[in-house]
C-alpha cells in the first residue's frame, strides 16, 4: 500500500507541480513588484516629508525673531507715550516758532530800510 501511495503522490507531483510551481512564483512576482511600488511611493512620501519638515525649520526661525504678544504690547504702550510727548513738545515749540517769524521779519525789515 505504501508502494501504490508513493506511486500516486509521484504522479500528482509530476502532473501538477510545474502548475503549482508557476503559480507560487506568479505570486511571488506579484509580492514583488507591489513591495516596489510600496516602496517608491513610501520614497516619495519620505522626500515630501523632508521638504516640509525643512520648510517648518525655517519658519519656525523666522517666528523666532518676532516679538511675542508681551513685546508687542510693550511697544505700543512705549509708541503712546511718545505720541503725547511729541504732542507737548509741539505745543512747548510754538511759541518759540512766533519768536523766530518776528525776529525774521524785524531782520528782514531793516535789511529792506538800509
Amino acid at each position: 500500500m505504501e508502494a501504490g501511495r508513493g506511486r500516486l503522490m509521484e504522479e500528482v507531483l509530476l502532473r501538477w507541480g510545474p502548475l503549482i510551481l508557476s503559480f507560487v512564483s506568479l505570486a511571488f512576482a506579484i509580492s514583488v513588484a507591489r513591495s516596489k511600488a510600496s516602496d517608491e511611493r513610501f520614497g516619495k512620501i519620505e522626500a515630501r516629508i523632508a521638504a516640509i519638515d525643512e520648510r517648518l525649520s525655517v519658519v519656525e526661525g523666522e517666528i523666532k525673531h518676532l516679538p511675542d504678544r508681551e513685546i508687542t504690547h510693550r511697544l505700543e504702550l512705549a509708541i503712546s507715550k511718545l505720541e503725547g510727548r511729541i504732542e507737548v513738545m509741539d505745543e512747548r515749540l510754538k511759541p518759540v516758532s512766533e519768536m523766530a517769524k518776528r525776529a525774521q521779519e524785524m531782520v528782514f525789515g531793516e535789511a529792506r530800510t538800509a
